[in-house]
């Protein structure tokens, strides 16, 4: 079931395109501002290129940052890391222990084992 916030947003956009038909289907919006898009960042890397001995020191690492974190995206690569650690305490620890059980069973087994053949050891 979609929440009332989406439901309202898909009203909006359908009553903005209505209200205005020279509008561009959203999707053919997306791939136009897209394009658009790909040449800015082309033009501003190319810039950054060119002046990046010009920059001042402290903006550097801030450019580096960023920039390192875009390529990876570009490169599909993970630009986040989820860690989760868990602490076990002496007396989680105990409890651990105590709780595993006190006796192991033994289990009897049906295998019987086969003398070697004398006569076949020779041959």
């Amino acid at each position: 079931m979609p929440d009332p916030a989406t439901n309202k947003l898909k009203a909006d956009l359908d009553h903005l395109i209505k209200a205005n038909p020279n509008a561009l289907p959203p999707d053919e919006f997306k791939s136009l501002i897209a394009s658009k898009l790909q040449v800015i960042v082309n033009n501003l890397a190319n810039r950054l290129h060119d002046e990046s001995d010009n920059m001042p020191l402290s903006k550097l690492p801030l450019a580096f940052g960023i920039l390192q974190d875009k390529l990876l995206t570009l490169q599909g690569e993970a630009t986040v890391r989820t860690q989760k650690t868990i602490t076990v305490s002496h007396q989680d620890f105990n409890q651990i222990l105590s709780a595993l059980p006190a006796k192991t069973e033994v289990i009897e087994s049906d295998v019987k084992t086969i003398e070697p053949n004398s006569k076949g050891d020779q041959e």
